[in-house]
């Protein structure tokens, strides 16, 4: 048994974040009676801060948001690991047993095709238990409601698991059709509300310059994929120097401490950062550490941990190293899913609000450290954003680019270098001349091209 799943991909509700799934969570919707095609309607309508990437009721199941991009229906956390697919909740229990259905065969086959196990499958309470950052029990109430329960459900999984891994060994079939073939009767405004678009993403997608369309035209329903992005990870050894580091920022702002560069690097080699880009970071957050916006010199808040506009400072820290040290660990728990380097003492107030290993590339941190972490008015999302270049994460990787670049002028002393005296062998007195006035001409002609 296997069923169709329908592309009705919504507006709002999602940035383009891109997931690389990590399992299935597994929600019911609490709106009773209400159809997938009512739950796509409503999150198309407006921005509703939550969302899923499927909705499934008793004779259909609605894609509304790729798998391969972040859905907002778990908390933080979980949204950037797992796809999660929202059961539509019916009294009539021939109703439900459909649902149930629908739901076991897509987990199931969602879990095929990336390689899962049932342990890769959560109900909402799981992830609520695990993460603390909702209290959603859902979908136990509903499932109990017709004698069922979640241990039944994941049975039901593997079983199904196993049928379609035997079932299935040709290939990965797509997971809803991505095309639409044009009929008669069929106009570009009665498709864009079929599939829940506007006329001008039809147009878009599709390369047209009217509305007219012919019968048998194979029309797009869902955005092309996008190239892939470059990225850069978190993790790794600095590439530029300290000296270098100093002498980028000292062309903007003649003041810098070089202290601070010093503590980015050896922080960065204790927490297996890229201590180089971090500062980089901080250069992006600071201004060239001039401190023009809301955080101040004396906080030693490189970063903006806590700054969220509106004059609101965010935090502050001892010392230098700490402030570099906070960042870093802000840094290792976006990148990593551990805690901290052993040794370490926690500075980072808001370590414990990190979704763990959301965020492995500075490409990722758009939407998470900085939020939305591009222009609105220049971009309609993230994912275009990034396509352009023109995240946060991307902002400081183009600045780090222009570190290796930098020349670092060679140490000039007070006085001219002076020649060599002549040895007491030298027989000829003008060769020693000679000599000493091309070291002089050297010399002056490296201070005027200064």
């Amino acid at each position: 048994m296997s069923y169709s799943i329908l592309a009705r991909p919504i507006r709002y509700n999602h940035d383009g974040t891109k997931l690389v799934p990590q399992g299935v969570v597994i929600h019911s919707t609490a709106t009773p009676e209400a159809t997938d095609e009512d739950e796509i309607a409503y999150f198309n309508a407006a921005n509703r801060d939550s969302s899923a990437h499927y909705f499934i009721d008793d004779d259909s199941i609605s894609r509304a948001i790729a798998e391969g991009e972040v859905a907002w229906h778990a908390g933080s956390t979980a949204n950037h690991k797992y796809i999660g697919l929202e059961l539509c909740e019916f009294r009539d229990e021939k109703k439900f047993l459909e649902v149930w259905k629908r739901a076991v065969w897509l987990t199931a086959d969602i879990c095929r095709r990336y390689g899962f196990g049932v342990d890769n499958v959560f109900s909402h309470r799981e992830i609520s238990a695990t993460y603390h950052e909702t209290n959603h029990t859902d979908p136990d109430g509903y499932f109990a409601a017709h004698g069922k329960t979640w241990a039944q459900f994941k049975a039901d999984v593997q079983a199904a698991l196993r049928e379609v891994t035997k079932a299935n060994t040709t290939g990965v079939p797509a997971p809803a059709p991505l095309t639409y073939t044009v009929v008669a009767g069929d106009t570009l405004w009665g498709l864009a509300k079929k599939f829940h678009l506007t006329v001008d993403q039809l147009k878009q997608w599709n390369g047209l310059t009217s509305n007219l369309i012919r019968v048998g035209q194979v029309l797009k329903i869902a955005p092309p994929e996008s190239p892939p992005v470059a990225k850069t990870p978190i993790l790794g050894r600095s590439v530029a120097t300290g000296e270098q580091m100093i002498e980028f920022v000292r062309t903007v702002n003649p003041s810098f401490d070089p202290h601070i560069s010093e503590a980015f690097l050896q922080l960065g080699e204790t927490y297996g950062i890229r201590g180089d880009i971090a500062f980089c970071q901080a250069i992006h957050e600071t201004n060239f550490f001039r401190f023009t916006g809301d955080v101040k010199p004396e906080q030693n808040n490189f970063c903006g941990l806590g700054a969220t506009g509106n004059g609101n400072p965010g935090n502050s820290f001892a010392t230098i190293e700490e402030g570099v040290r906070a960042q870093m660990q802000h840094l290792y728990g976006y990148a990593t899913e551990q805690f901290l380097p052993a040794g370490e003492p926690l500075v980072d107030p808001r370590f414990k609000y990190i979704p763990k290993g959301s965020a492995p590339n500075w490409e990722d941190l758009a939407g998470k450290w900085a939020v939305p972490g591009y222009d609105r008015t220049k971009f309609a999302t993230l994912e275009a954003a990034l396509q352009a270049g023109a995240t946060y994460g991307q902002s400081i990787v183009k600045l780090h680019k222009q570190l290796p670049a930098t020349v670092v002028p060679p140490t000039q002393s007070a006085e001219p270098p002076k020649p060599s005296a002549p040895s007491t062998e030298q027989e000829n007195p003008d060769e020693w001349l000679k000599q000493a006035i091309e070291l002089l001409n050297k010399y002056y002609a490296h201070v005027n091209a200064k």
